[in-house]
């Protein structure tokens, strides 16, 4: 393997919105020579090197409080990762494998100064190539989440989330299903 060359940067901008909002914009770009990726297009899967990769994109996000306590977000990731050159011809000008997914996260909640916290999260993934000649696709999926924390008392916190709400049956690699529906439940205790 040779070693990844590359230069990144990225401009942001920050603005807030009275004393109960703030606003987020960030534009990223990267060049990356030898990018080192995992290929499981062969027979035995392995890492590989990849030409010249272009990824670039822009992030915004939206925090806003609604009422006391009440608080809400949304933000949103917009991939484009590109193949400049590479080896194999058929992959020039094409989108990365399992990179170029555009994100759509947003949530609202409640938390109090004494630490109970109940958010209701969603979570989207559009569709994105799985190989670099991007003849296949895995589709986007969409998920709903609650969290929650209670604090008992000064050392003692309960904690415990739903998560794929709606029980969607995806895959983040093919041939590997997500684990669907996840109750979680836990304890945090100080001494």
């Amino acid at each position: 393997m040779r070693p990844e060359q590359g230069d990144s940067y990225d401009l942001g901008l920050d603005q807030k919105i009275g004393s109960f909002g703030l606003l987020r914009l960030t534009f990223f770009s990267n060049k990356i020579s030898d990018l080192i990726a995992y290929n499981f297009a062969v027979p035995i899967a392995s890492y590989e090197n990849i030409g010249l990769v272009r990824t670039r994109g822009l992030e915004a996000a939206f925090n806003i409080q609604l009422v006391k306590n009440v608080y809400a977000f949304v933000n949103y990731t917009l991939n484009d990762p590109q193949i400049l050159k590479s080896t194999n011809p058929s992959e020039v000008d094409k989108e990365l494998r399992f990179a170029g997914a555009n994100s759509l996260n947003a949530g609202i909640s409640y938390e109090n100064p004494q630490g109970l916290y109940l958010g209701f999260l969603i979570h989207s993934l559009s569709g994105y190539p799985i190989n670099n000649t991007n003849t296949e696709f895995l589709p986007g999926y969409t998920t709903f989440d609650i969290k929650a924390r209670v604090p008992v008392s000064k050392n003692l916190v309960l904690t415990g989330s739903v998560d794929n709400i709606s029980n969607q049956r995806y895959q983040l690699f093919p041939g590997f299903p997500d684990a669907g529906r996840v109750f979680q439940v836990g304890i945090n205790a100080l001494f």
